[in-house]
């Protein structure tokens, strides 16, 4: 299976494809039976690939790395449980709250706004947090 998977991943690599489509092509061109198919499958990269084939010419390792830094696959993935946190700090910021739960200054803002009224004489009321910021 080297020489097959070898010259495909060569050419992708060439042509700068993107990894899916590349990993792809390997899974289809593999039989499914095969040890190596799964991990293929699973990897993540084009080195990663490599070893699982068994890969390991000097020049197609060091084009494997170069591609990989230029398609971004060199960067480690965050963990489902490190993404579902940032996904909850994303959603926090967008609600307006901190990581403790209290109520943002944004949020202090729009309530000293609306407690800020004007009366029909023109002269402008303040409501309780601005009559406690006077004190």
């Amino acid at each position: 299976m080297e020489g097959g998977g070898g010259a495909v991943s060569d050419y992708a690599m060439s042509v700068e494809n993107k990894w899916r489509n590349t990993k792809f092509l390997l899974t289809q061109l593999i039989p499914g039976k095969e040890a190596c198919y799964q991990p293929v499958s699973m990897s993540k990269s084009h080195v990663e690939c490599f070893k699982i084939l068994g890969i390991g010419s000097g020049d197609m390792v060091e084009r494997a790395i170069e591609a990989d830094k230029v398609l971004g696959l060199d960067v480690p993935m965050p963990s489902r449980q490190e993404r579902k946190q940032m996904r909850k700090q994303m959603k926090r910021a967008l609600d307006g709250t901190s990581d403790h739960g209290d109520i943002s200054i944004v949020q202090c803002e729009k309530k000293q706004k609306q407690t800020i009224t004007e009366s029909d004489s023109g002269e402008v009321e303040y409501g309780p947090l601005r009559q406690v910021a006077m004190a």
